[in-house]
């Protein structure tokens, strides 16, 4: 679901003020973009069909790409793209390709198959000490849908020594 900025309660902090809200996704794409030696992308899962710059009233310059195409693309240019995901082991073949979790994970490894940029699951391993029951609720059942996205971006001050 997207919010619009208009909807978006404002949010009184000290002294009067309000907390000036943010756009998440547009900062991302913004950012990828401008990326020029890196994008690094961790999470649950990475769906490559979505797209970053939703809000129809605030387009941009390539603004509909979807995430899998920008991140290609910015491949394409040299920048290093990786992508790590969970392996979701309920996405069983032509069975259930998405997984229970519907995290896309087969869909997105195969997605960036053959092209400069890299994509790899990884398992989620259980504690040797665990019961069965544990194994299964470790290897299998997700909780959340944090992200981490790092990318590289020119320096405040305008300098571009790297270091």
């Amino acid at each position: 679901m997207h919010i619009y900025l208009m909807d978006i309660l404002k949010i009184p902090i000290a002294k009067s003020k309000h907390y000036e809200s943010h756009r998440c996704w547009d900062d991302i794409f913004d950012v990828i973009m401008n990326a020029k030696h890196l994008v690094y992308i961790i999470g649950y899962s990475v769906y490559t069909e979505i797209k970053l710059v939703r809000d129809s009233k605030r387009s941009k310059p390539e603004g509909d790409i979807k995430l899998g195409d920008l991140l290609k693309r910015k491949a394409s240019e040299n920048v290093r793209v990786n992508v790590l995901i969970w392996d979701d082991r309920t996405s069983v073949g032509s069975l259930k390709k998405d997984g229970l979790m519907a995290t896309h994970d087969e869909e997105t490894e195969k997605f960036f198959e053959d092209n400069d940029a890299n994509c790899m699951l990884c398992h989620r391993d259980r504690d040797l000490s665990g019961s069965i029951v544990q194994d299964l609720q470790i290897t299998t059942m997700f909780t959340h849908h944090q992200k981490i996205v790092v990318v590289d971006a020119a320096m405040p001050n305008g300098d571009t020594n790297r270091k």
